[in-house]
């Protein structure tokens, strides 16, 4: 065989491989999921978001992230988005969940809350605090239900940290944070912060601290 036609064959383009099954399969169950969500009303689509689960797959997660950031997701769709993302595991939507935190609806404030816990838990912790004091029931729960993961060492940790800081709002979450731990675990912390001369409400929640 001649240098040149050694050459022709050496540049030849290569064929790529045909897709596996799998990978056409999922496109496939990608596209039937849009279009049923596409073609739904909202309580349809509500429905479809909530009955996905982590066997979807890849479809699912695609569906869930696409729709978490249209425009014209509602309120109540929001809240099952941010359920099925706790559900698929789908970390990557903190910084929209950060702003429907400022929402005045308490269901979706909670579900906000129960999601950053999970996957934003280094920034969202010193502001658990102040949803802890919360009268909503819904979110005062789902902030406890964060704190709960929380490594408790780690946690006492920091709530020490974040009572040594300068502005009466985080130390006002950290005692709020500290009212949920047993009270032996908390007292050396608490015994160490009255010597720095708390405030006069600061006191007040001590109190109620040595005294439950």
């Amino acid at each position: 065989m001649g240098t040149l036609q050694k050459n022709r064959i050496a540049c030849r383009p290569t064929t790529a491989p045909p897709p596996s099954r799998a990978a056409i399969q999922d496109v496939g169950r990608e596209l039937r999921l849009a279009e049923r969500f596409a073609q739904a009303d909202e309580v349809g689509q509500i429905r479809l978001i909530g009955s996905l689960l982590p066997e979807d797959g890849p479809a699912a997660v695609e569906l869930v992230r696409t729709a978490f950031f249209a425009a014209e997701s509602g309120l109540k769709l929001h809240i099952a988005l941010l359920r099925a993302a706790l559900r698929l595991d789908i970390g990557d939507l903190s910084e929209r969940a950060r702003k429907l935190l400022s929402s005045k609806d308490p269901a979706l404030i909670g579900v906000s809350i129960e999601y950053l816990g999970r996957f934003d838990a280094d920034n969202f912790f010193p502001k658990l605090g102040y949803y802890l004091q919360n009268d909503q029931g819904r979110i005062k729960g789902a902030a406890l239900k964060v704190l709960q993961r929380y490594d408790g060492p780690q946690a006492l940790s920091t709530l020490k940290t974040m009572l040594n800081g300068r502005t009466e709002e985080a130390r006002a979450g950290a005692l709020a944070c500290l009212m949920h731990f047993d009270f032996p675990l908390v007292r050396p912390i608490l015994a160490e912060f009255l010597i720095h001369r708390p405030t006069h409400q600061e006191i007040d929640l001590i109190l109620c601290l040595f005294q439950s």
